[in-house]
């Protein structure tokens, strides 16, 4: 039977964030352009951020946040949904 490897903390965490940060782009048909816009940073940065989203810095959370309406500690914290 094979192993099934299990994630830590620090992944799960990281994964949960990407996994939210993809919803709330893909609810409203955002570009990267359009989230480095809202973060205030470049496409490119923004695609930093998705790939690594423990990187991303607090206020960044905050525009996003603010942006799409969502509680910080929900979006961090918790597995976002769209309703």
């Amino acid at each position: 039977m094979p192993r099934i490897k299990q994630l830590t903390e620090q992944q799960r965490n990281s994964q949960r964030i990407a996994d939210n940060l993809r919803l709330l782009q893909n609810s409203r048909e955002y570009t990267s352009r359009d989230m480095g816009d809202i973060i205030g940073a470049s496409n490119v940065t923004y695609l930093k951020r998705l790939e690594n989203p423990l990187e991303l810095r607090l206020d960044e959370v905050l525009r996003i946040c603010r942006h799409f309406k969502v509680e910080p500690e929900k979006f961090v914290g918790g597995v976002l949904t769209i309703g």
